[in-house]
């Protein structure tokens, strides 16, 4: 069983009318349950951008200072941009 201990914290307005309003709308049943989510969230998007940094970021970047000259300067890879949004504009309007 889980241990539970009571805290007490200082919240600006706008985070302190969010609460209740969330508790109002039946979306929690109280004050407490909202923040333990909120927690188990924050807690669970930390450890993927961890898994993001360390699985897909980092092994990209060891790959492009290996091989420089692999990369695309910025004007290219916003040239491509450019046209990506004026062939999806252009096939929106279609």
């Amino acid at each position: 069983m889980s241990r539970h201990e009571t805290m007490t914290v200082t919240l600006p307005g706008d985070l302190l009318d969010l609460i209740r309003a969330k508790v109002a709308s039946g979306d929690y049943a109280d004050e407490s349950q909202l923040v333990s989510e909120s927690l188990r969230l924050l807690a669970s998007n930390e450890d993927a951008l961890e898994v993001w940094l360390r699985d897909e970021v980092a092994p990209t970047y060891d790959r492009a200072m290996a091989e420089p000259g692999s990369l695309l300067d910025l004007d290219t890879v916003f040239d491509g941009i450019r046209e990506v949004l004026r062939s999806g504009k252009a096939s929106a309007g279609e």
